[in-house]
């Protein structure tokens, strides 16, 4: 598996809210271990305060090739990735 270019992604997050919404649901932090793969890392970190919530994600890939051996290492990895990723931000509350 060839990929594209080596490359780093750093995405900072902080989202303020108003008063009477309250958050439902929040991405996982991945701060217990840096999820990884041969040759890449993810990390992220999701800190919610009243009336705030940040998220800081940083994803690493140090190489262009992927040997057919790391494949399944691979894949777990990017599974897991979209899974901390995917987990969308829900507030509650704020009728008017």
């Amino acid at each position: 598996l060839a990929i594209d270019y080596p490359y780093r992604e750093t995405i900072s997050l902080t989202v303020s809210h108003g008063p009477g919404l309250r958050l439902a649901s929040a991405p996982a932090a991945a701060t217990a271990r840096a999820l990884t793969a041969p040759g890449a890392e993810f990390r992220q970190v999701v800190q919610s305060r009243p009336g705030e919530l940040r998220i800081d994600r940083v994803l690493e890939v140090g190489r262009v090739r992927v040997a057919v051996a790391e494949y399944p290492g691979w894949r777990r990895f990017v599974l897991e990735v979209d899974q901390a990723v995917g987990t969308p931000v829900r507030w509650t509350g704020g009728g008017r």
